[in-house]
């Protein structure tokens, strides 16, 4: 019974051995992806002066000193931003009387058209020979053609003034602020 009882030893050592031996395998195989371990260095850290809130005084006066920039950005925008509003404004406030000084003009000319037409026509009407119709057309016409001339360029004048007049403001306040930006 001893054999019978050694033989199963054995069996259950020969199993146990291959089992063991591919466990240190994967144990080998596990370590060559592992991460390698070393220890992290210990840094001593500068003695610094902490203010009574924690934070280094270099630290609150580069912070104090950057609000300080910021803030003297912001006040510079919002004022340039305030000078070219207004600017704007004044520009408007301008196209709007050079619009209507140039309608007052057209309204004019048309006034002074429809009554020279009217003339004309009451003129056309006592006229007694072809003759005289052929002379009072060419002269309306010719006058006509001057006075329509005369006002195109009357109304061109106060549209060119009016532009000019109305982009004046932005202008200078453009000119200003990139003077102030260049100077910073």
């Amino acid at each position: 019974m001893t054999t019978a009882k050694a033989a199963p030893a054995k069996k259950t050592a020969a199993k146990a051995a291959p089992k063991a031996a591919k466990v240190e395998k994967e144990e080998a195989s596990n370590d060559i992806f592992a991460m390698p371990k070393f220890e992290m260095p210990k840094f001593e850290l500068p003695n610094m002066d902490f203010s009574a809130d924690g934070m280094p005084e270099l630290v609150r006066d580069m912070a104090e000193q950057g609000v300080a920039q910021v803030r003297d950005g912001y006040e510079k925008v919002r004022v340039a931003a305030e000078e070219q509003n207004a600017a704007v404004e004044k520009s408007i406030d301008t196209a709007r009387d050079a619009g209507m000084a140039v309608n007052k003009k057209v309204l004019d000319a048309a006034q002074a058209n429809m009554e020279a037409g009217f003339n004309f026509f009451r003129d056309a009407l006592s006229v007694n020979t072809l003759g005289d119709a052929i002379e009072l057309q060419s002269s309306f016409a010719r006058a006509q053609f001057d006075t329509v001339s005369a006002q195109a360029k009357d109304i061109q004048e106060t549209v060119n003034k009016g532009i000019q007049e109305a982009a004046a403001p932005v202008q200078e306040a453009v000119n200003k602020n990139l003077d102030a930006i260049k100077a910073a």
